[in-house]
């Protein structure tokens, strides 16, 4: 699916441009730079002649503004990057216009007015996870939601997932998809994010719950999660990841039944699906038909009671305004399951790893860098 691939390209851009800055100090800097516009060049065509039109206007603008800082770093004046990406992309002056106080902002001096914000910041550095996540969605000029801890943690893992994606050719090893070596970016992305602001973690290979397997005995053997995630050592959320090749029925049910074996606490539940296939849109259809029309229906689990899903995007969890930015979100199922009068949600997210013609030139790309 075309419009899956946006992230790629502009991270992909992104590189270029600090590979371009880079080489501008080298004895051979003209002839490097010279490579990093020819390489730009031939993006530019493929991205243009298929994928840029189905992107979102979102995106698009995204893409145009990555362009013109660019252009901008070779020297080009801006009335001519302005005219040339105009006629070519058709977009009107407020996109750069944008980016350059973008720009601007970036490099302006931060004033404080508060004279001394120590006090506040300890406040915030203090306050319950819940507190910190009513704060949040106030920033974000967001409505709060019912449960905005868990609202601000699904925020953070879809954001550290978007980081992740746009690394997608170098998760592969030897044109295979680890699960193993997604969850360990993720891990060192997430706790890069989140642990001085709001006190969240990721550790891995926890032991908690069960398997779900039943051993020779009789019983269930100790669990290991892929991923946990604390406040302030606290469990808040626990994380399985899977990766598809093709539609396997069998391995999709047994990573649910081992997340509902996992959560002795009944936490919020994340499934991450990573997929490695030329048709990421017929895999997530398989999968979705799968999860609706047979998962749910075929539940039983003495510990779980009902189980229900719906798309994510249909769900009271999807906010537009925050969660569009992320190009997966429609890739996404929410799912509960009842215990003791309450439903503990579980969400799926699916990413295609790897799967753009383009992803070579973005491996070197990023061995260049």
């Amino acid at each position: 699916e075309k419009s899956l691939y946006s992230s790629y390209v502009i991270n992909l851009i992104h590189t270029y441009i600090l590979q371009y800055k880079a080489a501008q100090s080298k004895e051979d800097g003209i002839v490097v730079c010279s490579k990093i516009m020819e390489r730009a060049l031939v993006l530019r065509e493929r991205v243009e002649n298929s994928a840029y039109s189905a992107w979102s206007e979102a995106d698009q603008n995204a893409y145009v503004r990555m362009l013109y800082t660019l252009y901008r770093e070779t020297g080009m004046g801006r009335e001519k990057v302005i005219q040339l990406l105009s006629l070519e992309l058709n977009f009107g002056s407020e996109v750069f216009e944008q980016s350059e106080e973008e720009e601007k902002g970036a490099t302006d001096q931060v004033t404080i007015k508060s004279k001394n914000p120590v006090p506040a910041l300890q406040q915030f550095c203090s306050a319950p996870l819940r507190l910190k996540s009513e704060w949040f969605f106030q920033l974000k000029s967001c409505s709060c939601p019912e449960v905005p801890q868990t609202a601000l943690l699904l925020w953070c893992i879809m954001n550290t997932l978007d980081h992740l994606s746009a690394y997608g050719p170098q998760l592969l090893l030897n044109q295979k998809l680890g699960e193993d070596r997604c969850s360990q970016l993720f891990r060192e992305f997430f706790n890069h994010g989140y642990p001085e602001m709001y006190g969240l973690s990721a550790n891995d290979q926890e032991k908690t719950g069960h398997t779900g397997h039943i051993s020779r005995d009789g019983s269930c053997g100790i669990g290991e999660v892929d991923i946990m995630i604390k406040h302030n050592g606290h469990r808040v959320g626990i994380v399985e990841a899977l990766a598809l090749k093709s539609m396997d029925r069998t391995d999709i049910y047994e990573h649910i039944h081992q997340l509902l074996g996992y959560n002795i606490q009944y936490v919020p539940m994340f499934l991450f699906v990573y997929g490695n296939v030329k048709d990421p849109k017929k895999l997530w259809q398989s999968y979705s038909e799968y999860i609706k029309n047979s998962f749910v229906s075929g539940f039983e689990d003495e510990n779980w009671g009902v189980c229900k899903v719906q798309d994510f995007v249909c769900s009271d969890d999807y906010i537009p305004e925050l969660h569009d930015t992320f190009y997966f979100n429609r890739h996404m199922l929410r799912m509960t399951f009842e215990n003791a009068g309450n439903e503990v949600p579980m969400y799926h997210i699916f990413l295609n790893i790897g799967g753009l013609e383009i992803l070579p030139s973005a491996v070197e790309a990023r061995k260049n860098h």
